[in-house]
């Protein structure tokens, strides 16, 4: 049995709440035109405009210039680009967190996927990582599956069916207290949660986070797969790739972990080009996912290029889901291995 560890950036959650509702967005546009909406915030606070032209430029690069503020003292401005940071994120998932809470739901990308565990016997998931601040994935996993989330920040015991999920940055549900309390997201400020705000440099020393990415670091060591959805593994995550790497060089198994990139193919390929001591599948690599390609589109080798390029590439003109996508194949497959899709929810069986 292979033993998954996922890993969700914020393309992850951003293509759950855009499979649900097309027009939303949480991608770092869309947080850059939520905190344009509020320009008049920015006034009241005194943000010069020329750290503001900054900061709505697309070109810039938020934790950078978060990072230059905070290199030079400005310490007053970083906290207000901080606060603009979390309060555009929160009003971009409110509604759909919103919806999970009361339990109106409409299945998500989510759901399907630990749906679609209940039924994988081949495969059992160790411990989910997150670097989302929001807690769209934690709320569906307590109300859609009825399965409890064990943030490892307090003693608190499960007698019910629980994961371990590490927010390694940390959460805007976190009350920055001791211990540290549960809150709804939208109920705490910016000041007030517990979180690593973005920065090229992130402060993992103090607890809990020491502690998680320490409990991180335990859950590689054990892992046949890491499953990395939404994440692109760049500069300023910096801090994950030596604990990948470390990791993988201190394993005492025979076989080495596989990363799996479930992202557009021209970014798989790209880390696989940045990093090529790990052992990276980009999406066209995963057999499940080739397979469904060539027999659901009729895809031939000749084919397949530009059909990357039209639909599978960050810059594709019409840019398909891929977290969807390959949710997808991964049913398809079991499909035609003739094994059961009925779970108590029907939640991968209606996925279509």
């Amino acid at each position: 049995m292979k033993r998954i560890v996922y890993l969700f950036g914020s393309g992850a959650s951003h293509a759950v709440i855009n499979a649900l509702d097309p027009g939303k967005q949480l991608l770092t546009a869309d947080i850059r035109q939520k905190i344009h909406e509020n320009e008049n915030d920015a006034k009241v606070n005194n943000t010069p405009i020329e750290i503001w032209n900054e900061l709505m430029n697309p070109m810039v690069d938020i934790e950078h210039l978060i990072s230059i503020l905070e290199t030079n003292y400005h310490y007053e401005l970083s906290q207000n680009i901080k606060r603009y940071y979390h309060d555009a994120i929160i009003a971009l998932s409110k509604d759909i967190i919103d919806k999970i809470d009361d339990k109106n739901f409409k299945p998500n990308l989510y759901s399907v996927l630990f749906d679609f565990h209940h039924l994988e016997k081949d495969e059992k998931v160790i411990c989910a990582f997150t670097l989302n601040y929001e807690d769209l994935f934690e709320q569906t996993l307590k109300n859609h599956l009825n399965i409890n989330v064990d943030y490892l920040i307090n003693k608190k015991r499960f007698k019910n069916k629980h994961i371990t999920v590490l927010k390694l940055h940390g959460s805007f549900n976190w009350a920055n207290t001791r211990p540290v309390r549960i809150r709804k997201a939208k109920n705490l400020k910016s000041v007030d949660a517990l979180w690593i705000p973005p920065g090229v440099e992130k402060k993992k020393e103090n607890y809990p986070f020491n502690i998680l990415w320490g409990k991180a670091f335990d859950f590689l060591m054990e892992c046949d797969v890491l499953r990395v959805i939404g994440c692109s593994l760049n500069r300023n995550d910096w801090g994950l790739i030596p604990l990948i790497y470390t990791s993988l060089r201190l394993s005492k198994k025979s076989k080495p972990f596989e990363i799996e990139i479930i992202d557009f193919v021209d970014k798989g390929e790209k880390i696989k080009s940045e990093y090529p001591y790990l052992t990276i599948k980009t999406l066209l690599e995963i057999p499940e996912v080739s397979k469904y390609l060539i027999d659901v589109y009729s895809l031939t080798s000749t084919i397949i290029p530009k059909f990357v390029q039209d639909n599978l590439s960050s810059d594709a003109s019409r840019k398909l889901n891929i977290f969807e996508l390959w949710l997808k194949a991964k049913r398809f497959d079991l499909q035609n291995a003739h094994k059961s899709l009925t779970t108590k929810n029907k939640f991968l069986e209606n996925f279509s």
